[in-house]
């Protein structure tokens, strides 16, 4: 996740944050927590009664689970490897819900393009409105999209 906001980032540069996030995470007071889920999730979701449902799931959550996956998705590079990929693969992404904050659905497809592009056979769509939860935004976009990515792979 670290590089998708630095193409120059590093496990060993990265560390340091990542593991204030973990600890914070886990030591933050269970209301301080419920007040982040309940303004986070509206900027990820358009729907409110999923945000609702996702707010609930998040934190019904184990903490110690979600600090751990926020961690490992800092500090993990899957950039080397990803030419060992066979089969084709399909990367879907958002951007919408950080229209307001200067981003575009061109340098999100430029963000993955640096993620992926040493992948042989890998194909970037990106939602034009849907939030974080393409699934939930865009349902018969998303599921088109995937059946549409298999049968042309088939």
């Amino acid at each position: 996740m670290s590089l998708a906001y630095n193409p120059n980032a590093t496990i060993e540069n990265v560390l340091p944050q990542a593991k204030k996030m973990k600890e914070m995470l886990i030591s933050m007071k269970e209301s301080i927590f419920i007040q982040q889920q309940q303004i986070t999730m509206p900027r990820m979701i358009t729907d409110s009664e999923n945000v609702k449902v996702a707010t609930e799931w998040s934190i019904q959550s184990n903490r110690a689970t979600i600090a751990q996956a926020m961690f490992e998705l800092m500090t993990t590079d899957l950039r080397t490897g990803v030419e060992k990929v066979t089969i084709p693969i399909l990367i879907l992404g958002s951007w919408y819900g950080a229209k307001d904050y200067g981003i575009t659905k061109e340098s999100i497809k430029i963000k993955y393009q640096n993620q992926f592009y040493k992948a042989k056979n890998y194909k970037i769509i990106i939602a034009e409105t849907a939030k974080h939860f393409i699934m939930w935004d865009q349902p018969k976009w998303f599921l088109n999209t995937v059946e549409t990515f298999i049968k042309n792979e088939e």
